[in-house]
Protein backbone atom coordinates (compact mmCIF):
# COMPACT_ATOMS: atom_id res chain seq x y z
CA UNK A 1 0.00 0.00 0.00
CA UNK A 2 1.14 3.39 -1.07
CA UNK A 3 -0.47 6.60 0.45
CA UNK A 4 0.99 10.02 -0.87
CA UNK A 5 -0.23 13.42 -0.38
CA UNK A 6 -0.92 16.35 -2.72
CA UNK A 7 -1.37 20.39 -1.22
CA UNK A 8 -3.42 22.55 -3.57
CA UNK A 9 -5.78 25.38 -3.52
CA UNK A 10 -8.28 24.26 -5.82
CA UNK A 11 -11.05 22.99 -4.45
CA UNK A 12 -12.65 19.31 -3.98
CA UNK A 13 -15.26 20.43 -6.51
CA UNK A 14 -13.24 21.56 -8.54
CA UNK A 15 -11.10 18.21 -8.58
CA UNK A 16 -14.48 16.28 -8.81
CA UNK A 17 -15.07 17.65 -12.19
CA UNK A 18 -12.04 17.69 -13.69
CA UNK A 19 -11.89 13.83 -12.37
CA UNK A 20 -8.08 13.98 -12.42
CA UNK A 21 -5.16 16.09 -11.04
CA UNK A 22 -3.34 16.88 -14.11
CA UNK A 23 -0.11 19.29 -14.93
CA UNK A 24 -0.13 22.56 -16.16
CA UNK A 25 1.63 20.90 -19.31
CA UNK A 26 0.22 17.77 -19.69
CA UNK A 27 1.78 14.32 -20.87
CA UNK A 28 0.28 11.28 -22.38
CA UNK A 29 1.78 8.00 -21.65
CA UNK A 30 3.69 7.71 -24.36
CA UNK A 31 5.01 11.30 -24.11
CA UNK A 32 5.99 10.75 -20.42
CA UNK A 33 8.02 7.43 -21.68
CA UNK A 34 9.53 9.87 -24.11
CA UNK A 35 10.21 12.11 -21.27
CA UNK A 36 12.05 9.78 -19.28
CA UNK A 37 14.69 8.24 -22.06
CA UNK A 38 15.11 11.72 -22.58
CA UNK A 39 16.39 12.43 -19.10
CA UNK A 40 18.24 9.02 -19.35
CA UNK A 41 20.52 10.17 -21.53
CA UNK A 42 19.03 9.19 -25.18
CA UNK A 43 19.42 11.47 -27.98
CA UNK A 44 15.80 11.29 -29.30
CA UNK A 45 13.28 14.25 -30.46
CA UNK A 46 10.30 14.92 -27.79
CA UNK A 47 7.98 15.78 -29.76
CA UNK A 48 5.79 16.88 -27.31
CA UNK A 49 1.95 18.59 -27.79
CA UNK A 50 3.18 21.35 -25.12
CA UNK A 51 5.42 23.58 -26.89
CA UNK A 52 5.76 24.90 -23.61
CA UNK A 53 6.96 21.51 -22.05
CA UNK A 54 9.42 20.66 -24.83
CA UNK A 55 11.08 24.30 -24.25
CA UNK A 56 11.35 24.17 -20.99
CA UNK A 57 13.45 20.66 -21.62
CA UNK A 58 14.98 22.78 -24.06
CA UNK A 59 16.21 25.23 -22.01
CA UNK A 60 18.59 22.68 -19.81
CA UNK A 61 20.80 21.81 -22.55
CA UNK A 62 24.69 22.65 -22.20
CA UNK A 63 26.29 23.30 -25.03
CA UNK A 64 29.70 20.72 -25.57
CA UNK A 65 32.70 23.01 -25.74
CA UNK A 66 36.02 22.57 -27.55
CA UNK A 67 39.25 24.69 -27.09
CA UNK A 68 40.26 26.73 -30.08
CA UNK A 69 44.02 27.41 -30.30
CA UNK A 70 43.24 30.16 -32.27
CA UNK A 71 41.17 31.92 -30.38
CA UNK A 72 42.39 30.39 -26.58
CA UNK A 73 39.14 29.88 -25.73
CA UNK A 74 37.00 27.72 -25.59
CA UNK A 75 34.10 27.58 -28.03
CA UNK A 76 30.66 25.85 -28.49
CA UNK A 77 30.93 22.58 -30.84
CA UNK A 78 27.00 22.68 -31.70
CA UNK A 79 26.48 19.97 -29.73
CA UNK A 80 24.97 19.78 -26.39
CA UNK A 81 25.23 17.78 -23.36
CA UNK A 82 22.89 14.59 -22.69
CA UNK A 83 20.77 15.13 -20.21
CA UNK A 84 20.91 13.13 -17.18
CA UNK A 85 18.70 12.26 -13.88
CA UNK A 86 20.19 14.82 -11.71
CA UNK A 87 18.52 17.43 -14.35
CA UNK A 88 15.31 16.10 -14.18
CA UNK A 89 15.40 16.15 -10.06
CA UNK A 90 16.64 19.60 -9.85
CA UNK A 91 14.13 20.63 -12.29
CA UNK A 92 11.43 19.00 -10.24
CA UNK A 93 13.18 20.33 -7.00
CA UNK A 94 13.14 24.09 -8.58
CA UNK A 95 10.74 24.51 -11.12
CA UNK A 96 7.24 25.74 -9.82
CA UNK A 97 5.43 27.25 -12.91
CA UNK A 98 3.14 27.20 -15.24
CA UNK A 99 5.63 25.40 -17.94
CA UNK A 100 5.84 22.14 -15.45
CA UNK A 101 4.75 19.02 -16.72
CA UNK A 102 4.49 17.35 -13.90
CA UNK A 103 2.56 16.59 -10.45
CA UNK A 104 4.32 16.95 -7.17
CA UNK A 105 2.97 14.39 -4.23
CA UNK A 106 4.91 13.48 -0.92
CA UNK A 107 5.14 10.70 1.28
CA UNK A 108 4.43 13.00 4.45
CA UNK A 109 1.03 14.94 4.89
CA UNK A 110 2.63 17.90 5.88
CA UNK A 111 3.85 18.24 1.77
CA UNK A 112 6.96 20.35 3.30
CA UNK A 113 5.36 22.61 5.84
CA UNK A 114 4.44 24.64 3.06
CA UNK A 115 1.16 23.74 2.33
CA UNK A 116 -1.90 25.92 1.87
CA UNK A 117 -5.54 25.49 0.25
CA UNK A 118 -6.56 21.46 0.89
CA UNK A 119 -4.42 18.42 1.81
CA UNK A 120 -5.40 14.90 -0.94
CA UNK A 121 -4.66 11.87 0.01
CA UNK A 122 -3.76 9.16 -2.26
CA UNK A 123 -4.08 5.79 -2.14
CA UNK A 124 -2.13 3.30 -4.69
CA UNK A 125 -2.84 -0.61 -3.84
CA UNK A 126 -1.13 -3.61 -4.50
CA UNK A 127 -3.54 -4.90 -6.66
CA UNK A 128 -3.67 -1.39 -8.76
CA UNK A 129 -0.18 -0.85 -9.18
CA UNK A 130 3.22 -2.30 -9.60
CA UNK A 131 6.86 -1.39 -9.00
CA UNK A 132 8.88 -3.28 -11.08
CA UNK A 133 12.89 -3.18 -10.86
CA UNK A 134 15.07 -1.36 -12.73
CA UNK A 135 15.82 -3.80 -15.88
CA UNK A 136 11.52 -3.57 -16.37
CA UNK A 137 11.63 -0.05 -16.03
CA UNK A 138 14.36 0.31 -18.66
CA UNK A 139 12.13 -2.10 -20.82
CA UNK A 140 9.01 -0.12 -20.57
CA UNK A 141 10.66 3.07 -21.43
CA UNK A 142 12.63 1.53 -24.21
CA UNK A 143 16.32 2.03 -23.20
CA UNK A 144 18.80 0.53 -24.62
CA UNK A 145 21.43 -1.64 -22.37
CA UNK A 146 23.84 0.80 -22.41
CA UNK A 147 22.03 3.68 -21.16
CA UNK A 148 21.64 4.02 -17.13
CA UNK A 149 19.10 4.07 -14.67
CA UNK A 150 19.43 4.53 -10.57
CA UNK A 151 17.50 3.81 -7.88
CA UNK A 152 15.83 7.24 -7.76
CA UNK A 153 13.59 6.33 -10.59
CA UNK A 154 10.63 3.72 -9.66
CA UNK A 155 8.44 3.56 -11.83
CA UNK A 156 4.81 3.26 -10.44
CA UNK A 157 2.28 1.58 -13.36
CA UNK A 158 -1.42 1.03 -13.83
CA UNK A 159 -1.88 -1.31 -16.81
CA UNK A 160 -5.23 -0.30 -17.42
CA UNK A 161 -4.59 3.43 -16.45
CA UNK A 162 -0.75 3.91 -17.58
CA UNK A 163 0.43 6.36 -14.75
CA UNK A 164 4.18 6.86 -14.89
CA UNK A 165 6.17 8.36 -11.89
CA UNK A 166 8.87 8.86 -10.61
CA UNK A 167 10.41 8.99 -7.37
CA UNK A 168 12.87 11.68 -6.88
CA UNK A 169 15.27 11.38 -3.26
CA UNK A 170 16.70 14.61 -1.20
CA UNK A 171 17.73 16.03 1.68
CA UNK A 172 14.41 18.19 2.41
CA UNK A 173 12.65 14.87 1.73
CA UNK A 174 11.41 12.61 -0.79
CA UNK A 175 9.13 13.27 -3.39
CA UNK A 176 7.48 11.44 -5.91
CA UNK A 177 5.87 13.10 -9.60
CA UNK A 178 3.68 11.86 -11.66
CA UNK A 179 4.48 12.90 -15.37
CA UNK A 180 0.76 11.77 -16.16
CA UNK A 181 -2.42 12.38 -15.02
CA UNK A 182 -3.46 10.68 -11.53
CA UNK A 183 -7.11 9.63 -12.13
CA UNK A 184 -10.07 10.51 -9.13
CA UNK A 185 -10.24 6.47 -8.37
CA UNK A 186 -6.86 6.95 -6.88
CA UNK A 187 -7.47 10.70 -4.84
CA UNK A 188 -9.42 8.97 -1.47
CA UNK A 189 -9.53 11.77 1.42
CA UNK A 190 -9.20 15.64 1.31
CA UNK A 191 -9.26 18.02 4.10
CA UNK A 192 -9.08 21.79 4.40
CA UNK A 193 -6.42 23.80 5.51
CA UNK A 194 -6.64 27.06 7.92
CA UNK A 195 -8.81 29.39 6.17
CA UNK A 196 -10.63 27.57 3.90
CA UNK A 197 -13.80 25.35 3.78
CA UNK A 198 -15.28 22.04 2.45
CA UNK A 199 -17.91 22.03 0.17
CA UNK A 200 -21.70 21.58 1.80
CA UNK A 201 -21.82 18.55 -0.59
CA UNK A 202 -18.71 16.55 0.88
CA UNK A 203 -21.32 15.61 3.90
CA UNK A 204 -18.87 15.33 7.28
CA UNK A 205 -15.39 14.29 7.96
CA UNK A 206 -14.35 11.24 9.92
CA UNK A 207 -12.60 11.25 13.10
CA UNK A 208 -9.34 12.52 11.93
CA UNK A 209 -10.88 15.42 9.76
CA UNK A 210 -10.36 13.96 6.39
CA UNK A 211 -13.88 13.96 3.74
CA UNK A 212 -14.31 11.05 1.13
CA UNK A 213 -14.00 12.26 -2.00
CA UNK A 214 -16.75 11.20 -4.34
CA UNK A 215 -16.64 9.38 -7.24
CA UNK A 216 -19.40 11.09 -9.13
CA UNK A 217 -18.49 14.25 -10.63
CA UNK A 218 -20.76 17.20 -9.03
CA UNK A 219 -22.04 18.24 -12.28
CA UNK A 220 -23.55 14.70 -13.34
CA UNK A 221 -26.92 13.82 -13.46
CA UNK A 222 -29.50 12.57 -11.17
CA UNK A 223 -28.52 8.93 -10.12
CA UNK A 224 -31.61 6.49 -10.58
CA UNK A 225 -32.29 6.83 -7.03
CA UNK A 226 -33.46 10.34 -8.10
CA UNK A 227 -36.65 11.88 -9.53
CA UNK A 228 -37.06 14.77 -11.86
CA UNK A 229 -39.96 17.26 -12.24
CA UNK A 230 -42.71 15.40 -14.38
CA UNK A 231 -43.50 17.58 -17.37
CA UNK A 232 -46.96 18.67 -17.43
CA UNK A 233 -49.30 16.16 -19.77
CA UNK A 234 -51.63 18.28 -22.57
CA UNK A 235 -53.90 14.78 -23.01
CA UNK A 236 -57.28 16.17 -23.33
CA UNK A 237 -56.40 20.20 -23.61
CA UNK A 238 -57.60 22.26 -26.50
CA UNK A 239 -54.27 22.74 -29.08
CA UNK A 240 -52.10 25.88 -29.02
CA UNK A 241 -53.34 28.07 -32.16
CA UNK A 242 -50.41 28.61 -34.48
CA UNK A 243 -48.97 31.86 -34.72
CA UNK A 244 -49.77 33.37 -38.10
CA UNK A 245 -47.93 36.39 -37.66
CA UNK A 246 -46.49 39.31 -35.30
CA UNK A 247 -49.53 41.23 -33.02
CA UNK A 248 -50.80 44.65 -33.84
CA UNK A 249 -49.79 47.17 -31.65
CA UNK A 250 -52.66 50.03 -30.20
Amino acid sequence: MLEIYRADTRSPDIIKNEKCFKAWQPLDFEEAKRMLKKFCGADINLGLKSKAAEGLVNRLKTPKLKFDKKLKRNIPTGDSHPLNKNDLSRLIKSQKTRESFWISTDEKEDCGGQASGYIYKMRFDSNSLSLPGLNSFAATIGLSKTEKTSSWVRLLMDPSLKIIAIHISGGAGAEISFLTRIPLKYIVEVRPLSGYTMPSSFGSPNAEGWYAMSQQASTSPPSMGQTRPQIPSRKGRPPIPPRTGRPKRF
